[in-house]
């Protein structure tokens, strides 16, 4: 029977092929600004879900719009049309207390997607119906809550005037890094990517002496021995690996079978 051995190190699963030079920060833009969480230790980490614009002074997010291009956009209660011709717009605060910008979006088959963005003005009574853009047609009237605040509208902030983002990937091994980036120079990691099997990846550190392998790589190690050492890997050397071998000859090979089925197995082979 052909014996397999895994020696996993420390740096075991995600980062086993990570170098120096692929180590990624995360770097403000022009525009958008990275917001941190700080913890009390002293420790921060980059958000990469959301940016603050400094330019319309919102916090914005990636989001598609409806010309098919991925921009920070935002975050806004949505601009609703109030005529049956789709000309008139008031925004209607649901979520916000204190709006700065509404969406207006436009449905094109099953997707709705941002395609309008304004500047809040001041409150405005309420309206009762309103209307909205599906496929080039202005449909309706729709009921809206008349309990909710709506507001005119200033201006209007065109899409292309909003910052565009990429994600992307980095390093040249198996293990990619996986970043976000804007027009603006913006950029911020989002985690790793294991290219052989198409997924992401993320190591998770475990508490209380256990020796687990955290859901990574599960069909790929299966029915493998591990042995685990402190020395590092630099330090590997034969009295090591002889430690390695010793202890993989004293196992019990059971390829997801009990012991009890194992020796029966035994057993009916002697006979």
């Amino acid at each position: 029977m052909r014996a397999h051995l895994a020696l996993l190190c420390a740096l075991v699963g995600c980062g086993d092929d990570r170098h120096v030079e692929d180590v990624f920060e995360a770097v403000s833009g022009s525009r958008l600004k990275i917001e941190w969480h700080l913890y009390e230790d002293g420790t921060r980490q980059a958000e990469s879900s959301t940016f603050y614009d400094i330019q319309v002074h919102s916090r914005c997010s990636p989001q598609l719009w409806a010309d098919g291009v991925i921009r920070c956009v935002p975050i806004a209660d949505d601009a609703v049309y109030v005529d049956a011709i789709c000309e008139n717009l008031v925004g209607r605060a649901r979520l916000l207390e204190k709006p700065t910008h509404f969406l207006g979006y436009d449905t094109i088959g099953a997707e709705t997607l941002p395609a309008r963005l304004y500047v809040a003005g001041v409150a405005v009574p309420a309206v009762s119906q309103i209307y909205e853009m599906r496929d080039d047609e202005c449909v309706g009237p729709v009921f809206t809550p008349s309990d909710l605040t709506y507001y005119a509208l200033v201006d209007e902030i065109a899409g292309t005037d909003l910052v565009s983002i990429v994600d992307g990937e980095t390093g040249a091994g198996r293990l990619a890094v996986r970043y976000r980036s804007g027009d603006d120079g913006v950029s911020v990691p989002l985690g790793l990517l294991d290219r052989d099997l198409g997924t992401t990846c993320s190591p998770t550190p475990r508490t209380g002496g256990d020796v687990r392998i955290s859901n990574f790589l599960l069909w790929q190690l299966a029915y493998t021995e591990m042995w685990f050492t402190e020395t590092l890997w630099p330090d590997l050397d034969a009295v090591t690996l002889r430690q390695a071998m010793d202890d993989f000859a004293s196992r019990e090979r059971r390829f997801g079978l009990t012991s009890a089925q194992v020796s029966g197995t035994r057993q009916g082979t002697a006979a």
